[in-house]
């Protein structure tokens, strides 16, 4: 953070308490989908004790679930759609979807709509996807005001997307630490997911 970081990116729901319970920073970026009702209440918990806490959607289930955790708890929601560019991994398959479901989340209850994310930036797929989409939004006076890429090695072409507001390249600060280390034993805990957002 002190190097010139704008938040932490955080893979799972116990990544996210940690560094809350850390002060470590009031920007965080919570990219995978939190469903089920345990989730979600310590989501809701976390959302109340930070400035900023972003959720990462892809489908309109997880979406409903949000809304109504959120409504229960009186707390909102900033959310971005998890796009896929051509990794085929996670989110929506096309620019439309990304509208359409962004469009719908909006409605629901205590749903903030804050942008768009992928992983990883891929050229010139998330550059075609991102500028389709963006024509979208803009052609509906709707605001986009994040556009998130990520993934360390996507970090040395990030100039060539530039719709990007923020680059989330996670382990870029502790590629070499982590990479000479032995896999955890089984039934033991992984190395932290999380990384800075610049």
């Amino acid at each position: 953070m002190e190097a010139g970081a704008i938040g932490i990116t955080c893979q799972k729901l116990g990544e996210v308490e940690v560094f809350v319970d850390a002060g470590v920073t009031d920007d965080v970026l919570l990219t995978y989908n939190i469903l089920g009702r345990q989730k979600t209440d310590r989501l809701m918990a976390l959302v109340k004790r930070v400035r900023r806490l972003t959720v990462v959607l892809d489908n309109a289930v997880v979406a409903h679930e949000l809304s109504d955790a959120a409504a229960h708890a009186g707390a909102d929601v900033r959310f971005l759609v998890e796009c896929d560019t051509g990794f085929g991994r996670t989110g929506v398959q096309t620019p439309d979807e990304a509208f359409d479901l962004a469009r719908a989340v909006m409605r629901l209850p205590r749903m903030h709509f804050e942008g768009l994310m992928t992983f990883p930036n891929r050229d010139p797929n998330t550059r075609d996807f991102f500028e389709r989409a963006l024509g979208l939004f803009k052609q509906a006076g709707i605001p986009v005001p994040v556009v998130s890429g990520g993934g360390t090695p996507a970090l040395f072409t990030a100039q060539n997307f530039p719709m990007l507001t923020e680059h989330r390249a996670g382990t870029a600060s502790t590629t070499t630490r982590w990479s000479s280390r032995p896999a955890p034993p089984p039934g033991t805990t992984a190395p932290c997911t999380c990384g800075p957002r610049s």
